[in-house]
C-alpha cells in the first residue's frame, strides 16, 4: 500500500496535494480502453514508480505527469496552461507548457520508457519543485496572486 500524504511546505503547501489529485486524473483522461477505470487512485499513483510494473507506456507516463503539472499550474495562476509533449519513436524529445503565451517550463527528455520515480515522496518533490519555478516565471508576464485561493477555502 501506498501512502500518499506529502509534506506541504512552506511557500505552497497544496501543490504536494494537488499534484497527487491531478495524475490520477490525467491517466484516466488518457484511458481510451477503461482499463484502469477501476483502479484506485493510489494504484493510479504508482504506475508511475519504479516498482510498479506499469501497464502504461513511457509516452503515457510522460504525459500525465506534465498535464498534471499544468493543471496545478491553472489552478494556481488563473491562465490556461497547455502542455506539448513531443517525442519521436526512441522516446526522446521535448516537454513544454505554457501557461497562456508564456514559456513557463521546458526540458529535454532522452528516453521515454525510463521515466519514472523512485517513490511519491520523489515524485511529489520534482512536481512541487517544478510548479514553484514555473510560478516564478509566470509572476513576470502575470498578476494573478489575488486570484489564488487555495483548495480548503474555495467554496
Amino acid at each position: 500500500m501506498i501512502h500518499l500524504e506529502a509534506l506541504p511546505t512552506p511557500r505552497n503547501p497544496f501543490i504536494s496535494i494537488q499534484i497527487l489529485q491531478e495524475i490520477p486524473q490525467q491517466i484516466l483522461t488518457q484511458d481510451r480502453v477503461c482499463g484502469c477505470q477501476v483502479y484506485s487512485h493510489e494504484s493510479l499513483v504508482s504506475l508511475l514508480l519504479k516498482t510498479s510494473g506499469s501497464t502504461l507506456s513511457g509516452r503515457q507516463r510522460v504525459s500525465a505527469f506534465y498535464r498534471a503539472i499544468a493543471t496545478c499550474l491553472e489552478y494556481q495562476t488563473g491562465c490556461d496552461a497547455e502542455t506539448f509533449v513531443n517525442l519521436n519513436s526512441q522516446g526522446a524529445g521535448w516537454i513544454l507548457i505554457f501557461c497562456n503565451r508564456a514559456l513557463v517550463f521546458s526540458y529535454f527528455l532522452r528516453d521515454a520508457e525510463t521515466f519514472n520515480f523512485e517513490s511519491v515522496e520523489q515524485l511529489t518533490q520534482i512536481g512541487r519543485e517544478i510548479i514553484e519555478g514555473a510560478l516564478t516565471i509566470a509572476q513576470n508576464y502575470f498578476d494573478f496572486s489575488t486570484r489564488f485561493v487555495p483548495w480548503k477555502q474555495a467554496s
